[in-house]
């Protein structure tokens, strides 16, 4: 797969992860970043042998991948794995496509005010428009509405459509980038599209909810 995004979550079930192949774009105002990544199984990988990928230099889909990476058999790498975030310098970003929706339906909701930490009654009404930034888990989502940035679940989907669309589901687009030191020493920017789904990329070692471990 050459571009490497990965399908994060659709409208109706946020927690579906398929992957697709679409055409790189370059990281401009219309994508949202954040430093993980989302779901309540994030992606990510145990090596089943030893393997060398080249990697880039920056998060950068178009930039050139010219670093060689060798990963040893058995490392998981993940998020959760605290270990090797700890040994391999591993950091993780995220960018999606920042997206508008319009409300179909007047709805009065329950968010989370991110700024105070608290929960507050909003009232929408037809043709009111709010802006999907990025998924967490569990059907959370972060928007923001007028100014102000909530955390919001499936309640204010089913109310809303995207902007300009007849359709009220759709596979949204992220693209996961992990920064690590490899075993040779070299360091440098993977997409994870780039690697899932080949030979030797297992699926993360799990060990309990929130605690990976290398084999």
């Amino acid at each position: 797969m050459k571009s490497g995004k990965l399908a994060i979550c659709s409208l109706g079930l946020l927690s579906i992860y398929p992957l697709l192949t679409v055409t790189a774009l370059a990281y401009d105002a219309t994508w949202y970043k954040t430093d993980f990544w989302a779901g309540e199984y994030p992606h990510g990988f145990t090596l089943e042998q030893n393997v060398m990928t080249l990697i880039r230099t920056t998060p950068d889909p178009q930039a050139s991948m010219t670093i060689n990476c060798t990963m040893k058999k058995g490392a998981t790498y993940h998020p959760w794995n605290s270990e090797r975030v700890t040994s391999s310098k591993l950091e993780f970003l995220s960018y999606i496509p920042i997206e508008i929706f319009v409300i179909k339906k007047p709805a009065t909701l329950t968010l989370r005010n991110e700024q105070t930490d608290s929960d507050e009654k909003i009232t929408f009404g037809v043709g009111d428009e709010w802006t999907y930034l990025t998924y967490y888990a569990e059907g959370m989502f972060k928007i923001t509405f007028k100014g102000t940035t909530y955390t919001a679940d499936q309640d204010l989907m089913e109310a809303s459509l995207e902007k300009d669309t007849k359709a009220s589901t759709k596979v949204r687009l992220v693209d996961e980038w992990m920064k690590l030191t490899c075993a040779n020493g070299a360091s440098g920017w993977l997409l994870l599209g780039d690697v899932l789904g080949k030979p030797f990329y297992g699926g993360p070692n799990f060990v309990d909810f929130g605690v990976a471990k290398d084999k």
